[in-house]
């Protein structure tokens, strides 16, 4: 499968959930090219950030940031696959797998 193929499966499934879901593409030294998601849910913003050579087959690896109003918190790495993610943003939002700081702050 074709990386605009997977991305656009993931951002679908993604949107189907969670409709204040925007990505944007980026480059830097950091991550390399990737894709940036921004969901947001209950109040609770999500960053998730996906490396392009990750999107190459079904399963991939992704991380968020902890604080996501803090781009220097701990980045927690998830792996999934193109169906799944949707399921694994959702226990991170309902279990609140965010850093104290962060969900004291909202």
């Amino acid at each position: 499968m074709s990386l605009k193929y997977n991305i656009n499966l993931i951002h679908s499934n993604i949107k189907e959930s969670y409709k204040e879901t925007n990505i944007k593409e980026g480059s830097d030294k950091k991550f390399g090219n990737y894709f940036k998601f921004n969901i947001i849910s209950e109040g609770k913003e999500l960053i998730i950030i996906v490396n392009k050579k990750d999107l190459e087959g079904n399963v991939f690896n992704w991380k968020y940031y902890s604080d996501p109003l803090n781009e220097d918190s701990h980045l927690v790495e998830r792996t999934s696959d193109l169906y799944n993610i949707s399921e694994h943003i959702k226990d991170i939002f309902d279990k609140n797998r965010f850093d104290n700081n962060y969900l004291k702050n909202i």
